[in-house]
């Protein structure tokens, strides 16, 4: 049944990206409510693929506007405790550039409770774990990002310009 009710909210949420184009519109007030998503827990709770879509897309349009400060605060509790805003938003604004808008497609829930979304730019895209912690859904890092925490700032900079993956 589980199964078949993340079926159901995948297909949703391509039906609502189909219909909007390749993102759920202009600004976070027009991303879809959670209410158009089936409920894939007992009584309707927020822990379902579509709330961890619905955030994950907000969490990217913050990212597009350069709202770096606004990303920290929905990444997942490890990267929160891993660097502190300040130089999340310092790295972000050395390395990093805002973009074009992105939208996000919910795929599918793990036996574990994390939520797999993908993000995609016109067609080409990459997965990222969602994880629900202290009633919310948080971003994971990527795993390359992970590998950063608790290391200085300049040194992740540095690290990040040396293998050409540092914007500026």
């Amino acid at each position: 049944m589980k199964s078949l009710l993340a079926s159901c909210a995948a297909v949703a949420v391509a039906l609502a990206s189909a219909a909007c184009g390749t993102s759920y519109g202009t600004s976070r007030s027009e991303a879809p409510q959670l209410a158009a998503y089936p409920a894939e827990t007992p009584g309707g709770a927020a822990v379902t693929l579509g709330a961890a879509t619905v955030s994950a897309q907000g969490i990217v349009d913050s990212f597009a506007a350069g709202d770096f400060a606004e990303v920290w605060e929905h990444m997942a509790q490890e990267v929160r405790q891993g660097i502190t805003r300040e130089d999340f938003v310092e790295f972000y604004n050395t390395c990093k550039k805002p973009g074009p808008r992105l939208s996000v497609e919910g795929l599918r829930m793990e036996p574990d409770g994390q939520a797999i979304v993908r993000v995609m730019n016109h067609g080409a895209g990459g997965s990222r774990f969602m994880v629900y912690e202290d009633g919310a859904w948080n971003m994971r890092a990527t795993a390359d990002f992970a590998a950063h925490l608790g290391q200085p700032l300049q040194r992740i900079i540095s690290e990040e310009k040396a293998a050409g993956l540092c914007d500026s």
